[in-house]
């Protein structure tokens, strides 16, 4: 497993990047970072490499329940996809996920 943290410059325009570094910034575990970005980068797949500002909690909902159902995802994994994502879209898109039932 990989500790040592990837390389990203500061001007970087891609979205998953700049989250690194947003990541990086409030001090949080490096093991962290590689699981929030692992969630991320899984549910923007599972849409079709959508950028996120299209997606909303519809389809947050929609992908925890693809991997409840589908892939049989222990309760703990949801959690921390779920964790992951509201993360991702309250602090770093800044964006509220008030119609999320999940």
């Amino acid at each position: 497993m990989r500790y040592i943290p990837i390389p990203v410059p500061p001007e970087s325009t891609k979205i998953i990047p700049r989250y690194r570094l947003f990541i990086r910034s409030q001090n949080k575990a490096y093991r962290t970072e590689q699981t929030y970005v692992f969630w991320v980068k899984r549910f923007i797949r599972f849409f079709n490499n959508t950028h996120p500002d299209k997606l909303d909690s519809e389809q947050i909902e929609h992908f925890l329940c693809f991997l409840t159902l589908q892939e049989n995802v222990s309760k703990n994994t949801q959690k921390t996809a779920l964790n992951a994502l509201v993360h991702f879209y309250q602090k770093f898109l800044k964006r509220s996920l008030d119609n999320l039932t999940f």
